[in-house]
């Protein structure tokens, strides 16, 4: 083999590893009853000399925008924060709810600091819940997994979400009326939902089950 079919498949190689590299790197999305749902890909080799912290929640999800995402900022509606000890957990809507988003963060020395960034289109408009499920990594003196459950409301008749888990545990979402996103957390326990179901009162307006 010539000095230039070497180099051309040493090039090749290069090319496949970078390719295998940027798609591992890219925040996964386990979407449940949305096929429809466009995964918004998040920028590639985003360099940065430090991490991405700000006193404010508002400015952090605007900071994490920019940052990995080519969308605007300027219409960021906060829907949701949970926090945890250190840990924060915070939805989000963009455009009139066209796009929700997700973000864990670490709060410490009055600070937020970004750890994980996530953002989906919502294409689908006919169910009455959209729900998508977000898997990423706590980091500390024990290294564990989080799972969030959450989603866009499209019906607002709607004013309860209870999630079903395969260990028999169960939580109820009580909404109000101007809700039209919801979030539930679980950290260290990352197994699917069995069932979603939502309610108005008594009635039972959504049924979703997991059959995986």
């Amino acid at each position: 083999m010539n000095k230039k079919k070497l180099f051309l498949v040493g090039a090749l190689v290069i090319v496949l590893i970078g390719i295998y590299f940027i798609i591992e790197s890219t925040p996964k999305t386990s979407v449940t009853n949305n096929k429809d749902l466009e995964i918004i890909e998040a920028k590639n080799f985003v360099s940065l000399e430090g991490s991405i912290t700000s006193n404010s929640i508002e400015k952090l999800v605007s900071k994490g925008l920019t940052t990995f995402y080519t969308r605007d900022a300027e219409s960021i509606i906060i829907t949701e924060t949970i926090i945890e000890d250190e840990d924060v957990f915070v939805s989000f809507t963009l455009e009139e709810n066209e796009y929700t988003g997700f973000m864990y963060a670490t709060f410490n020395n009055e600070n937020y600091n970004l750890e994980d960034f996530f953002l989906n289109r919502n294409l689908n408009k006919t169910d009455k819940i959209v729900t998508n499920e977000l898997v990423g990594s706590i980091n500390g003196e024990v290294i564990r997994n989080y799972k969030i459950i959450g989603g866009t409301i499209n019906d607002t008749n709607i004013d309860s979400i209870h999630i079903f888990y395969p260990n028999a545990d169960y939580i109820i979402i009580k909404l109000d009326d101007t809700q039209n996103t919801f979030m539930h957390v679980n950290k260290g326990y990352t197994e699917s939902p069995q069932r979603i179901i939502g309610y108005d009162g008594d009635d039972e307006l959504y049924y979703w089950e997991n059959f995986n």
